[in-house]
């Protein structure tokens, strides 16, 4: 579905190439793509997929993306400078990483693999802080952070509370926001110190 701002409302959308579900939805370069998750594989059941397709914003209709090289759900997409970013994820997912290189539409059109993950992760999310990757996901407490300038990936501090499966990392005005998950933390909001090097409950004003 496609939601216009301005009448507030939502309308109906071009449909998928393929049906799929636990897979990533990323906007770059003016477009949206969409990689991996878990598709029909005609045996009454469903497995992880790599392939990936992308919304062509003004005729609008989806076109086929080049695959990634790991099949991949409940795993975690972020875009940085008109790269795409994946990570982690189930099956052939797990530790490793990915990057859809130069201009998506236009470059090199080509997966590269990037510095893996320190755990294994599913059900996953990811933000980019500046020229760092910080991605969290099951089982929890699990965070990492990449930078993209050296290929390098290293444990992160952990938000305080044990936030479950899927929460929400958010990058506004300069600085980086927890957001729910399960147990406790679902309607709670953390906000990272990078001074302090700790994440901190966010104080509403």
């Amino acid at each position: 579905d496609i939601y216009d701002p301005n009448s507030n409302r939502w309308s109906r959308g071009p449909s998928l190439l393929t049906a799929r579900y636990g897979h990533t939805a990323t906007a770059v370069g003016g477009k949206i793509v969409v990689c991996g998750g878990l598709v029909d594989n005609g045996k009454w059941s469903h497995e992880e997929t790599n392939t990936c397709e992308y919304l062509q914003m003004l005729a609008p209709r989806w076109e086929p993306l080049l695959w990634m090289g790991r099949t991949r759900a409940w795993h975690a997409a972020v875009q940085h400078k008109n790269n795409l970013y994946v990570f982690g994820g189930t099956d052939g997912g797990r530790t490793t990483a990915e990057k859809y290189d130069g201009e998506v539409f236009g470059g090199k059109r080509r997966w590269t693999p990037v510095a893996p993950l320190k755990q294994d992760m599913n059900h996953m999310t990811a933000a980019a802080l500046k020229d760092v990757i910080w991605i969290s996901g099951a089982p929890w407490p699990q965070t990492n952070l990449f930078r993209t300038g050296g290929n390098r990936t290293m444990n992160a501090p952990n938000p305080s509370m044990n936030r479950g499966n899927y929460p929400s990392l958010f990058v506004a005005d300069g600085n980086l926001y927890a957001f729910g998950g399960n147990g406790f933390a679902r309607n709670t909001v953390e906000v990272y110190n990078a001074r302090q090097t700790k994440w901190a409950e966010h104080k509403y004003k």
